[in-house]
């Protein structure tokens, strides 16, 4: 399982990729302040998470199973450890 907690003070937008032998939603939900979602993910290689913030500007991270996610304005921690993005994509 992976679990998202979002503290920030804006909805957040997460996305969760998943191998394609595995079940269950890989589009965006919406995470509301102080909002858990988790996802039902165990394969070892690891997933992409997107995240789009409220300005729209949307950061993309790896992610392991087993992991607790929390959701800053300005950081995400990845089971206690800030992580960065692999990648930046800017709003228009």
């Amino acid at each position: 399982m992976i679990y998202a907690k979002n503290i920030s003070d804006d909805v957040v937008k997460v996305a969760m990729s998943k191998w394609s032998s595995e079940e269950g939603n890989d589009e965006y939900v919406d995470i509301h302040p102080g909002e858990v979602v988790q996802w039902s993910r165990s394969d070892e290689r690891g997933f992409l998470m997107s995240v789009v913030f409220k300005d729209n500007d949307k950061l993309l991270y790896s992610i392991r199973s087993n992991g607790y996610i929390i959701i800053y304005s300005d950081k995400v921690e990845n089971n206690g450890e800030q992580i960065s993005y692999l990648y930046f994509i800017p709003s228009i």
